[in-house]
């Protein structure tokens, strides 16, 4: 700044208009011209125009010479008023001792049992500081695991976003090697000759007949299979009202005439064993009962 400046601290007395200053001006005379002389003039215009720089003297802001009047007045005040300051004193007796000090004490018990309050709040609000920082260390901890969930989350976001970079990468891959492939194919096909083409075209058409007549002759034998089974219930219903007829005149005979059971027919050949004993041999015979 101007005001820091070694100059400015140099002619300090001037600007203050307390002193003065006078300029030295060398001038060099050549009689050729040169860039001296282009100096020598600007320097000759600013000696002209310092002369008209003019500065406002400053004002005293305090001035010794009234100093002297000032204590003179200070010490001119009547120090006699000093000792009636006040009113007089009172003329005190015991009892009124006595009573200054009751009231002291009870105004000390007062004192004591408001400094207990005081106390007993301070000691509440110290608890409730304590409940307080408890509470802070709690959220803060809180909020150091969530700001963990967060770069973990963030972390997985950057990785998933890496991931669909290096697949979108792969797939454009993909599709210029297919757009190469589809392109290769097309100039694969533009090679063949137009008689293969003709071949190719003919077995298309040959294989699309063949499907169109796999598909009529599945819908006509279709057809003649429903009519079969059409027709194989019908004659199976037919056989089962006739089976029916039958049976109902079976029955109706059976109830008109008794039938009598034949005997159960047996091994004519008899069946012998031992005895307990082995003593001798027991034959074992049918025994037939009538009915």
């Amino acid at each position: 700044m101007l005001a820091d400046n070694k100059l400015t601290h140099l002619f300090k007395s001037y600007f203050e208009n307390e002193g003065k200053v006078k300029m030295i001006i060398r001038v060099d005379v050549c009689v050729k011209p040169s860039a001296d002389n282009e100096e020598t003039v600007h320097v000759m215009k600013f000696a002209e125009h310092s002369q008209d720089v003019l500065v406002s003297k400053s004002v005293n802001r305090f001035n010794f010479q009234t100093m002297p009047k000032l204590m003179d007045n200070m010490l001119a005040v009547d120090l006699a008023a000093i000792n009636v300051v006040g009113p007089p004193l009172p003329n005190c007796s015991v009892e009124c001792l006595e009573q200054r000090k009751r009231n002291k004490e009870l105004k000390f018990e007062v004192h004591k049992q408001n400094q207990l309050i005081i106390r007993q709040r301070v000691a509440e609000m110290e608890r409730e500081n304590m409940y307080l920082k408890q509470q802070l260390t709690a959220l803060h901890m809180d909020l150091a695991v969530r700001e963990g969930q967060i770069k973990d989350y963030e972390n997985k976001c950057c990785q998933s976003e890496r991931y669909g970079d290096s697949y979108q990468k792969r797939i454009t891959d993909m599709e210029r090697n297919l757009r190469a492939m589809q392109q290769s194919l097309d100039d694969k096909c533009q090679e063949l000759s137009p008689s293969e083409l003709k071949k190719k075209r003919m077995k298309a058409k040959m294989r699309e007949r063949l499907d169109s007549e796999k598909e009529r002759l599945k819908c006509v034998f279709e057809r003649i299979l429903a009519e079969k089974q059409s027709q194989l219930e019908r004659e199976q219903c037919v056989a089962k009202d006739k089976m029916n007829l039958v049976k109902q005149i079976l029955n109706a005979d059976t109830t008109a005439t008794p039938v009598h059971n034949p005997p159960p027919v047996s091994n004519p050949r008899h069946r012998r064993s031992l005895s307990a004993g082995n003593e001798k041999w027991i034959d074992h015979r049918l025994v037939y009962y009538d009915p």
